[in-house]
């Protein structure tokens, strides 16, 4: 977090320093130049003041100012910067000899060589994946708020904009403390991602380690157990497997239908039917009301009635075939009338008659054609 204050956050407030600086030295030397010019040319008795002036103000210099404000800046006694050592763990003496009088053997020697890891015991293993999950997730929600507080502050730098080309000054300065507290807290959130992003580093390394180790146990004991298992899976396969029923057990529904219609022919074969759709009674046309079992309906001739329309009904009959784009044949009727022989006649005679005027009309065409070629 300090690294992160140190190498990104004070810079930057430093730089926003230096420019708000030089904006507001810059405006102001403008404005008292361009007030100097006016006034020298109107008061001649104040030329020479003025025109000092002006050179004074040409003179200003925001860099120099700042670096002499530096120089003259005191520098703080309390804490300074914390300097980072690298970690040198602690070694033997290289002539240590024991009191007995023998030689130290430093090849025995079981230092620890630490590094930049955690060193995780039995117990703490346990909460390795769970406190890498919390970071994980807190980093997240870090980055989503970063984003947040990104888009608002972007929205009110344009708010203020807009506000400053209309002359809504006020609104403008207003604003002004909204963007600062904005920024402010995009910093705490950045330092603060910063942070947890070093702590995510130690956990990842060791959860990468673990991992690797974790997949080479598990392939080898899968290769053990596969070998192994190979016959009993090829047992449970065949003890698995189930002979097909006889064909005199397979009946379909047009099996079904046919033993239907080896007793009485004109007898219907009703059975309670619910109506996804809005049907009609084929016997009184009223339509089929309720929400479920609205009626019967035959299984040969697929006749829909009302339960008590059942003693009204004709005399079953096998329905056609329909089509494909046929949904039902309640509309058709059955009995088409035969037609007569005047009727038959004059068809034929119509035939005719087209017959005679179209091949009129191709004889014609070839004359025309004929005409054309010989001339």
């Amino acid at each position: 977090m300090l690294e992160a204050y140190g190498k990104e956050t004070l810079p930057t407030l430093l730089q926003e320093l230096e420019e708000i600086y030089s904006d507001i030295c810059s405006t102001i030397t403008e404005s008292i130049l361009q007030g100097a010019e006016v006034v020298s040319s109107r008061a001649m008795e104040q030329h020479k003041r003025y025109d000092s002036l002006i050179i004074q103000c040409k003179a200003v210099s925001a860099p120099a100012d700042l670096a002499q404000l530096a120089r003259s800046l005191p520098t703080p006694h309390g804490r300074g910067l914390v300097k980072k050592r690298p970690f040198a763990p602690p070694q033997p003496p290289q002539n240590a000899e024991p009191s007995n009088g023998e030689c130290f053997d430093g090849s025995n020697d079981n230092t620890p060589q630490l590094k930049d890891e955690l060193v995780i015991d039995r117990l703490s293993a346990l909460q390795l994946k769970p406190s890498h999950d919390a970071l994980s997730k807190e980093a997240m929600d870090l980055e989503v708020k970063m984003r947040q507080i990104k888009d608002s502050l972007d929205t009110l730098l344009r708010m203020q904009q807009k506000s400053v080309e209309a002359s809504l000054y006020n609104k403008s300065n207003e604003l002004q403390e909204d963007i600062s507290m904005k920024r402010f807290d995009f910093r705490v959130a950045q330092m603060h991602l910063c942070a947890i992003n070093a702590q995510k580093e130690l956990f990842s390394n060791k959860l990468e380690g673990d991992l690797v180790r974790n997949s080479a146990t598990s392939d080898r004991k899968l290769s053990t157990v596969s070998q192994g298992s190979m016959k009993t899976k090829w047992l449970k396969a065949f003890k698995s497997l189930k002979t097909p029923p006889p064909e005199s057990e397979k009946k379909n529904g047009a099996a079904a239908t046919r033993e239907l219609l080896k007793g009485d022919p004109d007898a219907h074969h009703f059975q309670e039917n619910t109506y996804k759709k809005i049907t009609p009674c084929d016997v009184c046309q009223q339509i089929l009301r309720g929400h479920t079992r609205q009626g019967l309906k035959c299984r040969i001739c697929k006749m829909n009635i009302h339960a008590d329309c059942q003693d009204k009904a004709a005399k079953c009959q096998t329905k056609a075939k329909l089509l494909r784009r046929q949904k039902s044949t309640s509309e058709i009727e059955t009995r088409v009338p035969e037609p007569n022989f005047e009727e038959e006649r004059k068809c034929v005679n119509d035939s005719e008659l087209e017959n005679f005027l179209s091949l009129f009309i191709i004889l014609n065409l070839l004359k025309t054609s004929l005409s054309i070629y010989i001339s």
